[in-house]
């Protein structure tokens, strides 16, 4: 692979791989891709390159509910062992032990939860 292709983390590439079962489709070209396989690419792309800030918009909002769970699971135990700060905007309610800190904002202004 070229330096612009090469994982920032192989270890991280090898994980997030196996746990949003992304190698069926690698090879795909991105246009044949579902939603949801679009979307654990993205993600798989953000934590190989992540460099201490992680800033993820909705990031399972396309997949099905087992996976979109694994996917914030293997986000919260990343974060934790890298030792990331990662800022996650979702519509879904929070769940704790994905959260050091929820906010939701009301008429604009963000408030503690």
């Amino acid at each position: 692979a070229s330096a612009r292709h090469r994982p920032a983390n192989a270890a991280i590439e090898a994980t997030v791989r196996a746990t949003l079962e992304l190698d069926p489709f690698m090879s795909r070209p991105v246009s044949t891709l579902s939603a949801g396989e679009a979307q654990r690419v993205a993600l798989l792309r953000a934590l190989v390159n992540c460099r201490g800030l992680l800033l993820l918009d909705e990031p399972v909002s396309a997949l099905q509910p087992d996976l979109a769970q694994r996917a914030l699971d293997l986000v919260d135990a990343l974060t934790r062992a890298e030792g990331w700060t990662t800022l996650l905007v979702s519509h879904l309610p929070p769940e704790g032990r994905h959260s050091h800190a929820v906010l939701a904002m009301d008429a604009g202004l963000l408030q503690p939860v």
